[in-house]
């Protein structure tokens, strides 16, 4: 094998990553501990292993020298990604970077203590609840575990009966948590890369929350409400403090009513749920995962390789497939010119479409238009 590119967790959402490598002249080994992980059977070779003990990947690779490990969204088992490509002195994220990220409280310490980060946020260590008593925050405030990425068991505590029977009484805490202040604002998400210590961002999406999830995202560009300048500057600082370089990078983040940005979480990964690979593409021009394989290929390719070529208002809205009343032909109403759908899928669990807009109230029109003709509900 010339060219050898690794998969470390062959999820779904690893399947456009082993794809585009196969199609750059890469032959693909995939490693996941679930013999049904569904990137496996897209890889030339799979294995099925435990990927958070690193010597089992070095061990089946035996003689066999990759050239890079491929960045796909994963959580807490980056730490894995980072260790091998210390191990054969790869590009790309290494394992002091990955595990400052995905230890969120580790993550917190670093970035409070250069003002980078400024809430209130406690260690709940497992099977060692916390009495609220012992913690100077008000409510409400968020409950999230430690390790990882991605909105996985992430409560908002709203009152001391809430946390004191719901939680330190019933609730297992069987893993590492932390607790912290909710933040005011509106969130958003980043994707973005860091090359040669420098930070880029490609693309902004303003989120659509309901009820305490993420069901769609808006392409922010042109938006005077927004200081890119500001976010620019304080992920820049994030990254050189968690010592992130030469990688793809995802953030959440809450911009408030004065422009102040707080960073949720900053992963040296891409985003998930069809965001970087299909959402970010359409909306900016770039494929950022081709991008950064042409870089670690030829390391001389400048930053600006990632600006944005395009500027598109887009719209994803995101459903569960069981909460659709009636499904339709979605692009009927493409035809009868009521809304530009860019792409859909209704299939799986998780659906989504997307639509181009002339402005937020373009899409917001376009989306109701969809949402009402579709039943789709949300809780």
């Amino acid at each position: 094998m010339n060219k050898v590119a690794l998969v470390i967790g062959a999820s779904e959402e690893s399947i456009f990553a082993i794809e585009s490598a196969k199609k750059s002249g890469y032959a693909v080994i995939a490693f996941d501990g679930f013999s049904g992980a569904a990137g496996l059977s897209y890889a030339d070779v799979s294995y099925v292993v435990d990927i958070k003990n690193e010597n089992s990947i070095i061990s089946a690779l035996k003689d066999i020298v990759p050239s890079i490990v491929l960045p796909v969204p994963i959580g807490r088992y980056l730490i894995t990604t980072g260790k091998i490509n210390d191990y054969y002195n790869l590009c790309g994220i290494n394992f002091i970077a990955a595990d400052n990220c995905t230890d969120k409280y580790k993550f917190h310490i670093i970035l409070n203590r250069k003002g980078l980060r400024q809430c209130g946020c406690f260690l709940i260590e497992a099977g060692k609840p916390l009495l609220k008593s012992s913690i100077d925050l008000d409510y409400p405030f968020i409950l999230k575990p430690r390790y990882g990425s991605g909105s996985r068991d992430i409560y908002k505590i709203y009152s001391e009966l809430d946390y004191c029977d719901n939680f330190n009484n019933n609730f297992s805490f069987d893993e590492d948590y932390i607790i912290e202040n909710v933040i005011s604002g509106t969130e958003y998400g980043v994707d973005g890369v860091v090359l040669n210590n420098e930070f880029k961002l490609v693309l902004l999406r303003e989120k659509i929350i309901n009820n305490n999830k993420c069901i769609g995202y808006y392409s922010v560009n042109g938006d005077d409400r927004i200081n890119f300048k500001i976010i620019n500057n304080i992920i820049q600082k994030a990254i050189i403090e968690l010592e992130i370089n030469n990688c793809l990078i995802h953030s959440d983040m809450i911009i408030s009513e004065d422009g102040t940005p707080f960073i949720i979480e900053l992963s040296p990964r891409p985003s998930g749920e069809n965001l970087h690979n299909i959402f970010t593409p359409l909306a900016t021009g770039i494929n950022m995962l081709q991008s950064y394989m042409s870089f670690v290929e030829n390391p001389y390719i400048d930053i600006d390789a990632f600006s944005p070529q395009k500027n598109r208002k887009l719209l994803m809205k995101r459903f569960k497939t069981k909460k659709v009343g009636k499904i339709s032909n979605i692009y009927a109403l493409k035809n009868d010119s009521i809304v530009s759908i860019e792409k859909y899928n209704i299939s799986g669990e998780m659906s989504y479409f997307i639509i181009d807009g002339a402005s937020k109230y373009d899409l917001d029109r376009q989306d109701k238009i969809i949402t009402d003709r579709m039943e789709i509900k949300y809780d």
